[in-house]
């Protein structure tokens, strides 16, 4: 069947009168085709959150990055033994510029924890000097974004930034 579809499919390139007898989203979902848009940094907003004027948020995904893992061009945040610390900043430059968050050119200092699923909340003044763990932060500084990193290897393999 996936080859009667690519079939179709290639044809459907080829002369523009032929129509599939199966619907594009089903010919999307079984083959794949790798975009440009894969490889392109996405963040993830909230509408509740968006409205708010002064609030800069936004939830990263994996694409977009400089990293090798997962898969490549991987838009890893967090610092691990895995990337090298220089492709982690790098990645974290790409995610801060997408946000909007500098003045001029400058990136605004981000505050990171990793989360450990507590009841732990840090309120952050700057960025710190040793590596937080817990479940929230909370600033008054402005311009001092505030990150919580969600996603780490089980492994156990970070470390500090």
């Amino acid at each position: 069947m996936l080859a009667k579809l690519q079939k179709e499919h290639s044809q459907s390139h080829r002369d523009s009168a032929h129509r599939s007898e199966y619907p594009l989203s089903l010919l999307i979902s079984i083959v794949p085709v790798k975009t440009r848009s894969e490889t392109k940094s996405s963040i993830l907003r909230s509408s509740t959150l968006t409205s708010v004027p002064w609030l800069v948020h936004g939830f990263s995904t994996r694409l977009g990055g400089t990293s090798r893992l997962y898969g490549g061009h991987a838009l890893n945040l967090g610092f691990t033994k895995q990337d090298s610390r220089a492709v982690v900043e790098r990645n974290r430059a790409i995610f801060l510029e997408k946000l909007g968050a500098k003045t001029g050119k400058k990136l605004w200092p981000l505050a990171t924890a990793r989360q450990i699923h507590s009841d732990l909340i840090h309120c952050v003044e700057g960025v710190p000097e040793q590596p937080l763990t817990g479940d929230g932060l909370i600033t008054a500084v402005p311009q001092l974004l505030l990150a919580v990193l969600t996603a780490v290897p089980s492994s156990g393999n970070r470390t500090s930034p």
